[in-house]
């Protein structure tokens, strides 16, 4: 059967037929919105959590230390998303710029006069240039993010060897 057919019968809670004249189920109700949080489930903030009771109690210190390590990554993170934001605006610019200079190089080209013909010499320069510079920032893009997907497995090793070190320590507090 055609898609017009069929979104024809939906559209009018016609049954749908198929082409042996079958019918065929119909579509699933909409879907309902979602429940409020409340309704759901409680807020992660909301609930206390029962405090560490005896040789678990040091282990407080692992969770305090799972959670800088959290933080630390996230703003780490947060750091290298800056840097390669800035490698993005700088190519919207470029685009922008290039764009901007191809507009112009073609009313120029619609132009007779010796400084329109100087001008649109120059900005083809500029756009050469640009065009450049453009793929350059791909490289750089390309370096930034692979460089990216090696120092991101050694951050989180470092932050794990903090988190390590209080396990233990809590381990052998609640050992004695």
């Amino acid at each position: 059967m055609r898609f017009w057919a069929i979104a024809l019968s939906l559209s009018f809670g016609w049954p749908v037929l198929s082409p042996l004249g079958a019918q065929e189920p119909a579509a699933a109700p909409a879907a309902q919105p979602a429940a409020k949080c409340a309704e759901c489930a409680p807020c992660a903030g909301a609930a206390a959590t029962a405090p560490l009771a005896g040789c678990a109690a040091p282990l407080k210190e692992v969770v305090a230390a799972y959670q800088r390590a959290h933080e630390d990554f996230g703003r780490w993170a947060e750091k290298k998303s800056l840097e390669v934001q800035k490698i993005f605006d700088k190519e919207d610019g470029l685009k922008k710029k290039i764009q901007d200079n191809s507009t112009e190089i073609n009313e120029l080209k619609f132009k007779a006069g010796k400084a329109d013909k100087k001008r649109l010499k120059e900005l083809e320069s500029e756009n050469k240039g640009l065009w450049k510079e453009l793929n350059g920032i791909a490289r750089e893009k390309k370096d930034f993010c692979k460089s990216l997907s090696k120092e991101a497995p050694g951050q989180v090793r470092e932050l794990n060897k903090g988190v390590e070190l209080k396990l233990k320590e809590s381990l052998q507090q609640a050992v004695e």
